[in-house]
């Protein structure tokens, strides 16, 4: 390999061709692969694919004759589907490949390639595709084979087949709202003849205009159906909530209205009437919109791919899951998760648990050892001997131990409770008082008295006041790519005085490694020598020395071994390259102390922040060993000469320690971990000294510990990734899941928080306070204007009309305090 070599890029993918180059119409191709989809789509004269795409396609994925058999089951296939009705079905596929338009335009065509599809059509921003198909003409198998011939691999996991996506926003509820919408703007046009006449309307056209309006306020009746209900349900149980005082406001705006219109005195209030529905169902609206593109309710299914490989003799058979059997034998794939607790068949396999445990580093497993289900296998394919049926396997009672609902209780919404239990009654009093107060004084001033307490009184300003406060700063957390599962979370927020890390993949990246190298200096053909020998090892650590030494040309190898346990050993150009832990490399680890008079830190450090200080040896550090104190370390021998040692950590992320600092300034900070413990110097370069750190933790055990600050009545916030957290994260008052991808899969969760912004957590949680704090503000001066209003009311200085015109009035006043004060804070703390 020479970097002086012109580079070749594929035609189709766009990927730099490597191992062959095949070429048609004076193009280059990487693969046979490649050159089918060109072929396919220029056969089916979609070449303009290539015209929308940005230089790039989509690698087609390799997959076996009988990878998709299972999707020929009847049962799995009736579980996909969204319908099938007279021979046409419909099915729904979540693609994360899905990029740019062009993705679109070729997905959307694909009835060109599969007589069968009827018709297919792109949610860009979920990354779903449905597609409409003739069940005669094709089936789901070959459609999903369709799919990943052309690069866009549909995700078929389990919870796609045990249950549907239920999505919280309330159809009914967007129905009601554009009813409400109509039947408002219908009643403003109606009322306008009548405010620009100075009532000298036509007697007729009065008549019809009010035969209309009485037609249209039945409209906004079924509009407020929902606070009715509310309102009866709530007696019923002897409850007063606040949709009671809503409802009688509602009620008393119709009755007025209908009674001034029968009577001809007048047009009655149901514009008043319409455009506080209207305003109250946008703030339902409001409340209720959740994130369609993130699911908050996964379990471990999620996870999990739809079928696997079961070995009978020399067949292999894709198999649902839900039919493995204690007995069976099984094929494991690259990166595939290992659904059953199992006995490894193959010679050696390297599992990655960190899914599980939260160890970050792969785990050798020799044959004849047990690997649990959940771990993930890693580099070649495996086969293993299933120990137990799929349903009982460690994976399934790891979920099913923890899936209680934790009991929480809104205080706001415990609070508008209170208000409107005692402001109704307070309410109808002051009205009935102000009735009789005028009754003998004049029987039309009492009337209008009473019916305006009950206007101008109307709770709405504080139904309003939650929805649209905490929605508006949910909206501000997702432009920062925090997504909180619904409005109430905003206040649970604000609850919490202790805060659980994980460590693992929540304070470190996933895919980086700070990488050093500490020994002898390094010439060029050194170099080569190792990037030769590691480059033939698909262990995790092996792929991270290689990425080391990205530019380094490679020489040719004359013999290589790979010993599990222990390291790698090769032969290049007669010189024997030994690269594995340090008791095998070199046997006598005081030789160590000789590489110290001539140490060099030859760093590729991919970090900006510079290389780590490591410890010298003088410290005593030998005798701790540095291959089980740290979380890898190789060592390197040249022709049984110890070179020096790779150091191998993963890379915390960005200002985290500054992020720990400002936190623990406000809350009690622990971190969790499945990690061994690492020497101090390494960890206090990140972690507060104040900060407690609770290492070789099990997923059972931080449960436990988020269960005894339960227990003992102190609010936590748990924030983690994988499996391994998912058990702490449905146990803590809040649970927060931390992902490289929001549209990945993630633990079922309150919140579901990009790892690019952690550091971003404290002004989160300001934000959240702050919202708290615009709450109780909004909530005093609603107080306030009911007292003036009411005070008005009763001495009867305020008309019904002028009543009904404030309650929309203060409504929208109090929208639009909430939202700009919110978009304010959001703006100072630099969120907007």
């Amino acid at each position: 390999m020479t970097n002086n070599k012109e580079k070749i890029y594929c035609y189709h993918c766009g990927d730099e061709c490597r191992t062959e180059i095949i070429t048609q119409d004076d193009k280059y191709f990487c693969c046979n692969g490649c050159l089918f989809v060109y072929n396919l789509l220029s056969n089916k004269g979609m070449s303009d694919f290539y015209e929308k795409i940005d230089g790039k396609g989509l690698t087609p994925k390799k997959f076996a004759d009988n990878e998709f058999e299972f999707l020929e089951d009847k049962k799995i296939a009736e579980d996909l589907l969204d319908y099938s009705i007279n021979g046409k079905a419909r099915v729904t596929f979540y693609i994360p490949e899905i990029y740019c338009s062009a993705c679109i335009w070729l997905l959307e065509n694909l009835h060109r390639f599969e007589n069968g599809i009827i018709e297919s059509k792109v949610n860009f921003p979920q990354k779903k595709l449905s597609i409409v198909f003739s069940e005669s003409k094709t089936n789901i198998r070959k459609i999903v084979e369709l799919l990943n011939k052309l690069g866009y691999s549909p995700k078929l996991n389990l919870s796609d087949v045990d249950r549907k996506q239920t999505y919280s926003v309330n159809k009914n509820l967007i129905i009601k709202l554009g009813v409400a919408g109509f039947a408002f703007g219908n009643v403003m046009l109606l009322a306008f003849p009548a405010y620009f006449s100075a009532n000298q309307l036509d007697n007729n056209l009065t008549i019809a205009i009010g035969i209309l309006n009485i037609i249209l306020s039945f409209a906004v009746l079924y509009s407020a159906s929902d606070y009715f209900k509310s309102a009866i349900r709530s007696l019923k149980i002897k409850h007063i909530n606040i949709d009671i005082p809503i409802s009688l406001g509602i009620i008393v705006l119709f009755l007025r209205s209908f009674f001034e219109i029968l009577t001809n005195e007048g047009p009655g209030y149901f514009d008043s009437m319409a455009g506080l529905v209207f305003f109250l169902l946008i703030g339902k609206v409001f409340q209720q919109k959740t994130f369609h593109t993130i699911s908050f309710e996964r379990d471990y299914k999620s996870f999990l791919p739809l079928s696997t490989i079961r070995i009978n003799g020399i067949d292999e058979v894709f198999i649902p899951l839900s039919k493995i059997k204690s007995g069976d034998t099984l094929k494991i794939r690259n990166n595939e998760i290992i659904p059953v607790d199992s006995i490894l068949k193959s010679d050696l396999a390297l599992i990655d648990y960190s899914f599980v445990t939260g160890e970050s580093h792969p785990v050798e497993i020799l044959k004849g050892e047990k690997i649990y289900s959940g771990g993930k296998a890693i580099g070649q394919n495996i086969t293993i001997e299933a120990l137990k049926d799929f349903n009982q396997s460690y994976l399934t009672n790891l979920w099913n131990d923890y899936s209680e609902i934790k009991p929480r209780e809104s205080y706001i919404s415990r609070t508008t409770d209170t208000i409107a239990k005692y402001f109704t009654f307070i309410i109808i009093i002051i009205a009935l008082s102000a009735f009789f107060l005028w009754l003998p004084t004049d029987i039309g001033t009492a009337f209008n008295a009473f019916t305006a307490v009950l206007l101008v009184a109307c709770p709405c300003a504080i139904a309003l006041t939650t929805p649209f406060t905490y929605g508006t700063a949910m909206r501000i957390f997702a432009r920062n790519n925090f997504f909180i599962k619904n409005s109430n979370i905003v206040e649970y927020l604000t609850k919490p005085d202790t805060i659980v890390f994980d460590k693992t993949g929540t304070l470190t990246k996933m895919s980086d490694n700070r990488i050093s190298f500490i020994g002898k200096e390094l010439d060029n053909y050194s170099k080569r020598l190792i990037k030769t020998t590691v480059q033939n090892s698909i262990h995790p650590l092996s792929s991270a020395i290689t990425n080391y030494f990205i530019d380094i040309d490679t020489l040719n190898i004359t013999s290589y071994d790979e010993i599990p346990g222990k390291g790698i050993y090769s032969t290049i150009d007669g010189n024997v390259v030994r690269i594995g832990n340090n008791d095998w490399v070199y046997s006598n680890i005081k030789e160590l102390e000789k590489i110290h008079n001539t140490e060099t830190d030859n760093s590729f450090n991919s970090d900006s922040s510079g290389n780590l200080s490591f410890p010298s040896f003088s410290e005593n550090k030998i005798k701790e060993g540095y291959s089980e104190n740290y979380e890898s370390t190789v060592f390197v021998s040249i022709n049984d000469e110890l070179i020096g040692y790779f150091q191998i950590i993963p890379e915390f992320r960005e200002n985290i320690k500054t992020t720990l600092e400002e936190l623990s300034k406000m809350y009690k900070i622990s971190i969790i971990t499945g990690d061994k413990k690492n020497p101090d110097f390494l960890i206090k370069q990140y972690i507060p000294d104040d900060i407690e750190i609770l290492y070789n933790q099990l997923p059972e055990d931080k449960v436990r510990i988020i269960n005894k600050l339960n227990q003992k009545g102190i609010a936590n916030i748990m924030i983690g990734d994988g499996l391994n957290d998912a058990g702490a994260l449905k146990a803590a008052y809040i649970g927060i899941a931390v992902t490289e991808n929001t549209t990945n899969f993630t633990p079922g969760s309150d919140a579901i928080i990009s790892g690019s912004v952690i550091n971003k957590i404290p002004i989160f949680l300001r934000l959240a306070k702050r919202s708290l704090v615009i709450v109780y503000i909004s909530f005093l001066i609603s107080v306030v204007y009911n007292t003036i209003g009411i005070s008005f009311a009763v001495s009867g200085l305020l008309t019904p009309v002028i009543a009904a015109i404030l309650m929309p009035v203060s409504s929208v006043s109090v929208v639009l305090f909430t939202v700009l004060s919110v978009n304010f804070f959001g703006k100072k703390l630099k969120l907007i």
